[in-house]
């Protein structure tokens, strides 16, 4: 958009940066630190090295901090390619995503090439609320957290408030496994990390009748599957 082209003019007319030190920087020294990012990116750090910082210091510095280059709102060929996408992400979510998971644009890219909805996502009513919710309820730490949503960002469209005050999904499924399957929730936290999918399973279509399996016709005792869901949760 405009407020871009005016950021990369600023540093080719203001800044005077070279077009080769840009090139040399998306294509070659940084190629594999600015996929998905905002193409004013490489004229920053075009222009760092400009000023001195060499490409191994500034790759260093994205190494420990993924999260200041900016994703690209323009989703671009290949993410058409997994599925209906907004013709301009929402920016907002974008960044958010990049700062609270602390990562960069290639793994943001990432999770909207494996779960293209996210695309379409808002900030305040659905990605909010509900990252909100799975931490603080399934008491995740920022790496666990990361690593869950890395894995399979469609988490991030699962129900975590009702309308009438009731219990949302990720209520009943939390539920279902302290309460039902008795596994204590520091071992579910980490079933979870190994098997995200667990939060997107139908209790009623699928958990319920395999625990009903387990229990009534392999004669499993409860502690038992609570043993088997925490070492092998697929």
């Amino acid at each position: 958009d405009a407020r871009k082209l005016a950021n990369i003019f600023y540093f080719y007319n203001q800044l005077k940066v070279s077009h080769r030190l840009i090139k040399e920087a998306r294509e070659v020294e940084l190629v594999d630190y600015l996929v998905g990012a905002d193409p004013s990116d490489a004229c920053t750090f075009a222009y760092l090295n400009s000023m001195g910082i060499s490409w191994p210091q500034i790759r260093i510095m994205l190494e420990a901090f993924p999260a200041i280059v900016f994703a690209n709102a323009d989703p671009g060929f290949e993410l058409y390619q997994h599925g209906t996408v907004r013709n301009l992400l929402r920016e907002p979510v974008l960044q958010f995503l990049r700062k609270r998971l602390q990562i960069g644009p290639e793994e943001v890219f990432n999770m909207i090439k494996i779960h293209t909805q996210l695309s379409r996502y808002h900030l305040t009513t659905n990605v909010i609320p509900t990252i909100d919710a799975i931490q603080s309820r399934i008491g995740f730490s920022s790496r666990e957290l990361r690593k869950v949503l890395l894995r399979m960002p469609s988490i991030i469209g699962m129900s975590v408030n009702t309308k009438d005050g009731g219990p949302s999904t990720l209520d009943r499924r939390i539920d279902f496994f302290v309460k039902e399957c008795k596994i204590p929730l520091p071992i579910l936290r980490k079933a979870i990390q190994s098997q995200p999918s667990l939060l997107q399973y139908s209790i009623d279509r699928s958990l319920r009748p395999k625990i009903f399996f387990f229990t009534n016709e392999l004669f499993i005792s409860p502690s038992s599957i609570s043993r088997i869901i925490s070492v092998a949760p697929a």
